[in-house]
């Protein structure tokens, strides 16, 4: 029972690191990077390549000098798109930028277009930090919560097959494996508070000033999060547990027991 218990919860994690693994990336743009209209537009339409958090879209205009452009409004365009309603722009040079939030993975991604009214746009400037490769503290967090994954499936697949083999010998590598996996799940349920207080820091930083902790768990990253830490939880509590039933430090004892227990109550009934 133990071992399917865990099969299903090392599955259900790997289930959970796969489905966050894509960004959102920016599809199709109206008006399109590097228009020159004949008439000023009255909205901008952003699509993405995945499902957007729906409190955390941030689209900017700027003129030709790079200041803010008062009265836009932004609203969601279904789940994958923002809908930017503009107000009566005069001839000039404009530029867009933006910066969404994935609702799957939690990545914040942005960029920048530009289009021109009766003149020729200038080229946006890209847009960096939230678009940009990770830094390198980000990319080793994420290799290390990968090994650790990799770690404790590992362990729990090794664990799995040695129980099967009756033999003593079994005994002591099964007790450290069990532990590896104890060990390993304990270090990826503290890794994943880090996660938690740098996706905070992201996101306040970026799309959503002032962000707390209670507004990125709203989110599908935050479910997601609560779920993985849940289900490390559990790993470490199951793989305890089943460490404890087949050591025969503990399981000797209690043979022993009920074995004069047994006895005693042979010798009462004769």
């Amino acid at each position: 029972m133990a071992r399917r218990f865990l099969a299903v919860l090392t599955l259900a994690f790997a289930a959970l690191a796969s489905d966050a693994s894509a960004h959102a990336v920016l599809t199709r743009a109206t008006p399109a990077d590097g228009a020159r209209l004949a008439r000023p537009p009255h909205e901008l339409r952003l699509e993405f390549s995945e499902p957007l958090a729906p409190r955390f879209r941030v689209v900017r205009l700027l003129d030709a000098r790079g200041r803010s452009v008062a009265g836009t409004r932004v609203r969601a365009g279904g789940s994958r798109g923002v809908i930017v309603t503009l107000p009566r722009l005069p001839r000039g040079a404009y530029q867009v930028t933006w910066e969404v939030l994935a609702a799957d993975d939690g990545h914040v991604t942005g960029g920048a277009l530009a289009f021109g009214i009766g003149t020729r746009p200038i080229a946006a400037r890209a847009a960096g930090g939230p678009g940009a490769a990770p830094a390198p503290l980000e990319a080793a967090l994420r290799w290390l919560d990968l090994t650790l994954l990799v770690g404790l499936i590992g362990a729990l697949a090794m664990s799995a097959l040695l129980g099967r083999v009756a033999s003593p010998i079994a005994h002591e590598p099964l007790r450290r494996l069990r532990a590896a996996a104890a060990i390993a799940a304990a270090a990826g349920a503290a890794l994943g508070l880090v996660l938690l207080a740098r996706e905070v820091a992201r996101i306040g930083s970026t799309v959503a000033p002032g962000a707390s902790v209670g507004d990125v768990l709203r989110t599908r990253w935050g479910e997601l999060w609560l779920a993985r830490e849940a289900l490390l939880a559990a790993l470490v509590a199951t793989a305890l547990g089943w460490r404890a039933s087949r050591d025969p430090a503990v399981t000797a004892p209690r043979r022993h027991a009920r074995r004069g227990a047994g006895g005693a109550a042979g010798e009462v009934g004769s």
